[in-house]
């Protein structure tokens, strides 16, 4: 067989053996480590005034006198949205469960009639449910929403579930079922949409958020700075804003635990949902998030790119495949690091890191064998 020959094949298999693992979840996963590279290379920039995080947090806890290990009183919470009507917001987001009416009607009440004062979301929910029947039992998913006293003063009811992915949190599209399709996600609604692709402009399923830089970044302010007279916020803070509530607590204490999440910035410290939810809101609003090309398009791209490079690796002598290599690489990472700076993510990390310094050293061994028996 020719030389020349041999070295085609080679490069056919290499292509489809990248490919195969490209498609791979785990190949995605090594995918997205470049993200975050370029994510922590570039730094915090600065985040739309648009959004506001009000932070559940220790200092709120301490200075208002609720205990760590309890539920935020409704009256504390009615007082708040009351305070932010005055302040002239423009829509509040919820990022706390209401599941059931409590023990304190007058409570209930005062708070329901708070959700009216201003557009007011409020957050769902879904959990699996096991059902018996004389037919056997199954698991079903149930819709976790709030009780009629609060869902019918809100004008939004939103699922405040994130997408993961690979334990992280990167994109924007929440999976769905047949009990949520019809559920905004609390970013949407919160950006005022229905849906994601209610928009002429929306992010697809592989599509990945903007994040403005590690945990605080979005304007966060402990909530107790809206109730109390001494070192209150002025009602400039909130003028028109889109205020996103919720916990930020770094005890991290059981239900703390539960909403924080690794982004990004994950070597910083875990981001709380809150500041998520009002991230993806601030991507919406911007029309600023990284696109991604299709699963197939960038597969066909990389087989192309992968196959020309293994052919010419082992065309040429091992000096100057090394040279090649290294001045892809190159080209790649600011390529791909200017086009994230755009908003467009260019895969090619799996490619860079494993497939072509597993192609040098074949092509070497190659290379001296050939060399040898001549």
């Amino acid at each position: 067989m020719k030389r020349w020959i041999l070295f085609f094949l080679i490069a056919l298999v290499v292509g489809i053996l990248h490919i195969q693992i490209f498609f791979s979840s785990w190949g995605q996963r090594f995918e997205t480590l470049a993200l975050d590279l370029w994510f922590n290379l570039r730094g915090t920039v600065e985040a739309p005034n648009e959004v506001l995080v009000l932070a559940m947090d220790e200092s709120s806890y301490n200075i208002l006198g609720v205990p760590m290990n309890a539920s935020w009183p409704r009256a504390l919470h009615a007082q708040v949205l009351q305070k932010l009507k005055e302040f002239g917001v423009k829509r509040v987001a919820m990022d706390i469960l209401f599941l059931d009416e409590s023990a304190d009607k007058a409570a209930d009440t005062a708070l329901s009639e708070a959700i009216k004062l201003s557009p007011t979301i409020l957050s769902a929910e879904s959990a699996p449910r096991e059902v018996t029947s004389n037919s056997g039992s199954f698991t079903m998913e149930e819709l976790l929403q709030p009780p009629d006293i609060f869902s019918n003063s809100a004008s939004q009811i939103a699922l405040a579930r994130l997408p993961d992915d690979f334990g992280t949190v990167r994109r924007f599209v929440v999976p769905r079922t047949s009990t949520t399709r019809d559920i905004p996600a609390l970013f949407e609604a919160g950006a005022g949409m229905d849906h994601l692709g209610s928009a002429d402009e929306s992010p697809s399923p592989r599509d990945f958020l903007w994040f403005y830089g590690p945990p605080g970044t979005i304007p966060t302010y402990p909530i107790h700075q809206v109730l109390n007279t001494k070192g209150a916020l002025p009602a400039s803070v909130f003028k028109d804003k889109i205020v996103f509530i919720g916990l930020s607590l770094r005890t991290e204490l059981g239900p703390a635990q539960k909403d924080s999440y690794r982004t990004p910035f994950y070597s910083r410290g875990s981001m709380f949902g809150v500041e998520i939810q009002a991230t993806a809101t601030a991507n919406l609003l911007a029309k600023k998030w990284i696109k991604r090309s299709s699963a197939w398009s960038e597969g066909l791209i990389l087989f192309f790119i992968t196959f020309v490079l293994a052919v010419g690796i082992f065309l040429m002598r091992p000096q100057w495949a090394g040279a090649a290599i290294v001045a892809f690489a190159i080209v790649w990472a600011t390529t791909s690091y200017l086009s994230f700076l755009s908003g467009l993510f260019i895969p090619g990390a799996f490619l860079v890191c494993c497939v072509l310094p597993f192609l040098y050293l074949g092509s070497t061994l190659a290379y001296y064998l050939i060399t040898h028996r001549s």
